[in-house]
Formats: C-alpha cells, sequence, structure tokens
C-alpha cells in the first residue's frame, strides 16, 4: 500500500536534446576507467607544451539555424573574419548597462553545429585534417574539469575525430549580469549582433586539436585575447581553476574582473586584473591536462570509421562513470556523416558567384523566413 501512496516521479523523455528510447539502443565499446593512462609522467612542461595559437576568427549571430547541417544558413549569419570586441576599460564606478533589454532570452538550437569552426577553418585556408581532434572548446573544458555530466557526439574520418557537445542548456538571457559587463568593456561595429569566436591550434601531448572558443574581448594595443568576468566575490579556488581551463585552452593570457558591492549590485566598483597562468595550481593543472589527454587517447584508440558515438559521463547507482554508447540511428538526432564529409568539400569548393548566390538565397528565403519564425517561438 505505501508504494502506491507515492507520488509519480515525471521522467525526463530527453537528455540534452536526445531522446531516451535513443539510449536503450547504444552498444558499449569499453569504459574509461578501464583504458589505462599513456601519460603517467605528466609535469608543468607538458601543460606549457599546449602552445595555442590563434589561426582566425568569427562572429556569430544569436539566433542560429535550427538546421546544424546547413552551410548555406550558417554562412548567412557569420562574419569571417570575425567583428572585433575591443577592451575598453569603463571608468570606476560605472553602472551596468540597463538590464530591461527586449527580446534578452536566446533560444539555442536542439542540435549543435560545428559548421561555424569548418567555415573559419575554409576561410583562412587550414586543413582540419592535419589535426587529430576537431572541437568546439567547451567539449575539452568538459574533460579536464570533470566536474559535471555530458554528452558528447564523436565521429572519425580518415585520422581526424570530431566532437560536437549536446548542451544540457537551450536558452541563455543577455540580460545576465556577465553579458551586460561584456557589453559596458568592449566596442564593436554592432555590423551583427553575436559572439566573437578564434580559431585556435594546440597540441595535448602528441595530440593536435584545433578548437573553436568565444572570445569576450581583444587589447587593442597587442591584439591579446582577455576573458571577461562579473562576481561580487573574489574567486576561489575551484573558481580560479575553472577560469584557468577555459582560457588556457584558447590560448587567453589575461582575465579581467569586475566587482560590484552588495549594495549596488547594479554597478561595477572594482577591476582586477589577473594573469592567467597564476591562477590555479601546479598540480590541479597537471591533473586536469593528463584528464584531458587520457580521454583523447581514450577516442582515438577506440573509435573507428563509419560509426556514431557517444561519450557520455552519467551516475549509475554506484559511482560516476565515463562511458563509450556507438552506432546510434542518425536521424535521432540528424548527425549526418555530411557534417563532415562537409570537411573537404569546404575546403575545396569555389564561392558562387553574384549571380548564382543570388539564386541560391532567392530559392532558400522561404526556409530561412520559417527558421526564424521558430526561433522567435
Amino acid at each position: 500500500m505505501a508504494s502506491s501512496l507515492q507520488p509519480k516521479r515525471n521522467k525526463k523523455k530527453r537528455q540534452n536534446g536526445l531522446p531516451n528510447s535513443l539510449f536503450t539502443r547504444l552498444q558499449l565499446v569499453m569504459a574509461l576507467d578501464d583504458f589505462p593512462d599513456q601519460l603517467e609522467d605528466a609535469s608543468s612542461s607538458y601543460v606549457d607544451s599546449y602552445d595555442a595559437r590563434v589561426l582566425g576568427s568569427c562572429t556569430l549571430a544569436w539566433h542560429l539555424p535550427t538546421d546544424p547541417l546547413s552551410v548555406s544558413n550558417y554562412r548567412r549569419c557569420s562574419v569571417i573574419p570575425g567583428q572585433v570586441p575591443y577592451y575598453v576599460p569603463p571608468l570606476l564606478p560605472c553602472p551596468l548597462p540597463s538590464d530591461s533589454r527586449p527580446n534578452s532570452r536566446i533560444v539555442k538550437p536542439t542540435h549543435a553545429s560545428i559548421l561555424p569552426l569548418l567555415l573559419t577553418a575554409r576561410q583562412v585556408r587550414v586543413d582540419v585534417r592535419q589535426y587529430d581532434f576537431v572541437s568546439e572548446r567547451n567539449s575539452l573544458r568538459k574533460f579536464m574539469l570533470n566536474d559535471e555530466d555530458y554528452i558528447i557526439s564523436v565521429m572519425r574520418f580518415d585520422n581526424t575525430i570530431f566532437l560536437r557537445r549536446h548542451a544540457a542548456y537551450h536558452s541563455i538571457d543577455r540580460n545576465d549580469k556577465g553579458y551586460r559587463f561584456e557589453e559596458m568593456c568592449t566596442t564593436t561595429s554592432n555590423y551583427l549582433d553575436g559572439d566573437y569566436h578564434q580559431l585556435t591550434e594546440g597540441r595535448i601531448g602528441e595530440l593536435r586539436t584545433l578548437i573553436l572558443a568565444e572570445t569576450d574581448a581583444i587589447k587593442q594595443e597587442n591584439g591579446e585575447a582577455i576573458e571577461l568576468k562579473c562576481h561580487k566575490n573574489l574567486p576561489g579556488k575551484w573558481m580560479q581553476h575553472d577560469w584557468w581551463s577555459q582560457s588556457y585552452l584558447s590560448g587567453t593570457n589575461t582575465i579581467i574582473h569586475g566587482r560590484h558591492s552588495n549594495n549596488q549590485a547594479s554597478e561595477i566598483s572594482h577591476l582586477v586584473e589577473y594573469r592567467v597562468s597564476q591562477l590555479s595550481d601546479n598540480q590541479s593543472k597537471i591533473e586536469s591536462f593528463q584528464r584531458l589527454h587520457r580521454i583523447l587517447q581514450f577516442l582515438r584508440y577506440n573509435v573507428v570509421e563509419r560509426r556514431t558515438y557517444l561519450l557520455r559521463r552519467h551516475h549509475d547507482p554506484v559511482a560516476t562513470k565515463s562511458d563509450l554508447y556507438f552506432d546510434y540511428e542518425p536521424e535521432l538526432p540528424p548527425l549526418s556523416t555530411n557534417e563532415y564529409r562537409d570537411v573537404s568539400e569546404i575546403g575545396e569548393a569555389e564561392d558562387p558567384s553574384p549571380e548564382e548566390e543570388a539564386k541560391i538565397r532567392a530559392a532558400e528565403k522561404p526556409a530561412a523566413d520559417e527558421d526564424e519564425e521558430k526561433d522567435d517561438d
């Protein structure tokens, strides 16, 4: 009788945008815990050898296409090279911009895309096939921090592995303090209202990586990237390590921290500048680097071509696990191999003539209008 009186729990039908039924069909390849570490003697010299180098940039519109495979739609919402958001130090104390911005909530597409990375690489003549891993930054950051669950699609073509994260969140609010602080500290041409990203290469041990990372601001005097943070308190140990991992992967050397007082939450009273190399401690950096290298090696040894994989960190009744889940049906969700096959096509194709471009835009306008209506909903 007691069990019948228990309230029913509403189980989520989807995990990070993927249907629960999908996970019942997956076949386990290997658990990460069963894979030996290949970099047991890691030291701070390995961390320093990442040697991030910026190769290009793009500005990506806030409202993105719903179709992750549409090259033409992603071209229309991208500016390559990107519009540089130059850092402009505010005069303190300084009020944050108003939090009453209309249409501030931005709905993210259900399925993310790495087309912005591929399009940017093509524009700056970078061949993605020379890298071992191609990804947006946050996938690698999830591996380094290992502090929350994640689901990441994994596909391999030739010797290159592509990662695409399935986000747990579905929208952002540009009235949040962080976005308002960024607006207060930067200036752009406002040709396209969106985020600035940099294409960055690096090295994790013997593995070459290519990532696309959002960048908050750029120093006008030397072109260096800056991360902007806004909090009331000074960062503790864990937050410092979180900031370090984010900046480390993108090759950012400076973080500007805007602090507000208890009395004036909408006013910045102090600016604190951090050198990224001084954040966190060496042992934490080494452990994060070693964890990242281990996961990338795990994927390199277990992922084969012509299959689609899910790498998932999750909790079971006993422990936290990271497993590699393979060959789910590509139509759930639409993770067609064409998205990655386009690597060679994007790298080799000629730009259409103005006349051809006009015809393409005219033909695709109804579909684009439909996408915009869905985003507005």
